[in-house]
């Protein structure tokens, strides 16, 4: 039992982690530094003395991060106080806890601790990283959280009561791994190679660049050796690819009770991610072309403050199987629109019109511009432009929303699909917009603001936006749940 009103210190083993963080931050100045001494050929003593105060320093800064940071729950707040000569006070009010992850990276898991990170809705990183916690005070701080108790926690209280839905097996992980977006992985590989060269130049003295130059003169370079290079490189990236997609989603747990929706993954670097009930703005889910062939979805909960989170902090769930969908879209509206109540389109003009206003500027802009290069091989663009009027034409076909008492859902896409729902209790404005030609026409969008962005319906009636625009109004004003 953990009495969270008094002051807590993380565990001594932080002082470490604490360390590793002050080594990644310093790391540029070190390279640096070694590399003047190498290219200098100072004596070992030079070294042994360099090293020796890159220990003090690192270790000096880590055992002062970790005497001067405590925590503790004060007031249905969690209080936070760090910083020796920049002092630093943090108060979250339990209503702001957007979502509560703990973490484990292989040092943790061989130490049997926790990283306990806190978001707040509206910002992009975690509002506190608590950097190492013993396995039952990472439970025990997350009951409290999560509870809003401030009352000492049993270690099993963030966990019972919870019902495993979902998991994934190794057939499920390879095709997730599959139908990944493996040209992530490859840009993310040449925007850390291109880096890498600059900083050898900065350590070393050495131009990468004209390094690579030179050895490139004494090369006979062919179509084939392009060709083949092409190949090595894609296929490592795919690999590579893959095998962040199975470290990642290995081990994938997820549970449901009353108190919210618990995700849990990871190999290396397990993670979970806890997000209660009333935190949920709206739920969609979405396959690409892979996928969907694949009868494969990745579930997403839209939260409060969305837009500012990173990817790292979304809640974002692969599903490999549609009774995993039904289970999960109940959780948050029992009662599905589409299934009890009449599907409805946008209107047809919706294509002609964004490849008038889109399409059409696009093509003349970029086939001006190629005419002087290319001059009129440039008229291939003009495939582009049929591409993007199909491209809308299916769009508006794929585009159709149902309404019933509790919500609204949506279904879109164009070769993959999305599907959102939304409670109308969760919405916060509703508004109808108009272009020149909406308004001559008696069309307009309308547009639902939540706390996790907005829900575009576009090219709909006039009269059919009023109506829908009133009815959600009604329908949020007199509901009595809590949109949060």
């Amino acid at each position: 039992m953990v009495n969270w009103q008094q002051p807590q210190r993380q565990s001594a083993v932080g002082i470490f982690l604490f360390a590793g963080k002050a080594f990644r931050e310093t790391i540029a100045v070190i390279l640096i530094t070694f590399g003047s001494l190498i290219r200098k050929q100072k004596s070992t003593s030079a070294y042994l003395i360099a090293i020796a105060l890159l220990a003090v320093f690192i270790f000096g800064r880590a055992l002062l991060e970790y005497l001067y940071f405590r925590f503790y729950i004060l007031d249905g707040q969690l209080v936070v106080k760090k910083g020796l000569f920049s002092k630093k006070h943090i108060a979250i009010p339990f209503e702001r806890i957007q979502t509560v992850q703990l973490e484990q990276n292989l040092f943790h898991r061989i130490i049997h601790h926790y990283r306990v990170s806190i978001d707040t809705a509206g910002t992009e990183k975690s509002e506190v990283t608590i950097h190492a916690l013993s396995y039952n005070k990472a439970l025990s701080l997350k009951a409290a959280l999560t509870e809003h108790n401030l009352a000492s926690q049993p270690e099993t209280s963030a966990t019972e009561t919870q019902d495993h839905i979902i998991s994934l097996s190794f057939k499920d992980l390879m095709k997730l791994a599959i139908s990944h977006n493996h040209l992530e992985t490859v840009g993310l590989i040449i925007a850390f190679a291109i880096a890498r060269f600059q900083d050898i130049k900065e350590m070393f003295g050495i131009d990468a660049y004209d390094y690579l130059e030179e050895q490139g003169k004494g090369v006979a370079v062919t179509s084939q050796i392009i060709a083949i290079s092409i190949f090595f490189a894609l296929a490592f990236a795919i690999m590579i690819s893959v095998l962040r997609i199975v470290l990642k989603f290995s081990d994938l747990q997820i549970t449901l009770s009353g108190k919210g929706f618990n995700l849990k993954h990871g190999l290396l670097h397990s993670k979970q991610q806890f997000i209660g009930s009333n935190k949920i703005q709206y739920i969609q889910w979405s396959a690409n072309w892979i996928r969907r062939k694949l009868g494969m979805y990745v579930f997403h909960v839209k939260t409060t403050g969305e837009e500012d989170l990173k990817n790292k902090q979304r809640i974002q769930v692969p599903v490999t199987r549609v009774e995993f969908l039904k289970t999960l879209s109940a959780y948050y509206q029992p009662d599905l629109p589409s299934s009890e109540g009449d599907k409805n389109n946008i209107q047809k003009v919706y294509a002609f019109r964004k490849t008038l206003l889109i399409g059409f500027p696009v093509t003349i802009v970029i086939t001006a511009a190629l005419y002087f290069a290319i001059d009129w091989w440039c008229l291939l663009w003009l495939l582009w432009l049929i591409y993007f009027h199909i491209k809308n034409l299916i769009y508006r076909k794929n585009f159709s929303y149902w309404v019933n008492d509790d919500a609204l859902e949506i279904a879109s896409g164009v070769w993959g699909r999305k599907r959102l729902i939304l409670n109308w209790h969760k919405m916060q404005v509703v508004s109808i917009s108009q272009g020149i030609y909406q308004r001559s026409h008696r069309l307009a969008d309308l547009i639902i603001h939540t706390a996790s962005g907005d829900v575009t319906i576009p090219y709909i009636s006039l009269q059919e936006a009023q109506i829908l625009s009133d009815y959600a109004a009604y329908k949020a004003e007199s509901s009595q749940k809590r949109w949060m």
